[in-house]
């Protein structure tokens, strides 16, 4: 297989693997009625718990136009999201021509490239001191949209939300593939 048709390959992997997760955010954005939320006890439980582990996600309840359907969608996009990164980890192939350089890069930039997303999407978007005046100011842009728009929390959250499942998946499959090909490495030397 050639490096082209490789990565034919290796991007249907990973859309397949988290098309339907993006679909999903936005269909509970835009279509979760609020009274489903607010009056059922056990939806309340599930978002306080995960609100429990997510520390961003209380905050943006707390600024959102429609506060119980914020909470929802962020409960669910949370505990869903094992899932697609399984997905991606069981259907994408690293590349079989990668260069030591690109094993490096591999190792040290997608965890930092999880980490940032982790922090935006974890703990960093909503301080406190934008809490009241989050409507101002082009680096609140996101947020606005998260916050204001049932539209923009569906795509521009799910958005991110794909890309982290991704990314998680495809770095433990090339750490996964790493490691096979090291003990091969080995088994060689013996």
């Amino acid at each position: 297989m050639g490096p082209e048709s490789w990565r034919k390959v290796a991007w249907l992997a990973i859309r397949r693997s988290v098309t339907w997760y993006f679909y999903l955010g936005v269909a509970v954005a835009m279509l979760t009625p609020k009274a489903l939320v607010s009056q059922s006890s056990a939806v309340q439980s599930v978002i306080e718990f995960v609100a429990g582990l997510v520390p961003a996600l209380s905050k943006f309840v707390a600024i959102s136009d429609f506060p119980e359907v914020t909470g929802f969608y962020f409960a669910v996009m949370w505990l869903l999201l094992p899932v697609p990164t399984l997905l991606v980890f069981l259907r994408w192939l690293p590349s079989p021509s990668m260069d030591f350089k690109k094993r490096v890069f591999a190792l040290i930039g997608l965890p930092a490239a999880i980490a940032v997303i982790l922090a935006v999407v974890l703990v960093l978007p909503v301080p406190d001191e934008y809490a009241l005046s989050y409507r101002s100011g082009r680096g609140i842009a996101y947020l606005s949209l998260l916050s204001q728009f049932r539209l923009g929390l569906g795509l521009f959250g799910s958005i991110v939300y794909a890309i982290l499942a991704a990314f998680i998946g495809g770095w433990m499959k090339f750490l996964w593939a790493s490691a096979c090909d090291l003990v091969a490495i080995l088994r060689q030397r013996q």
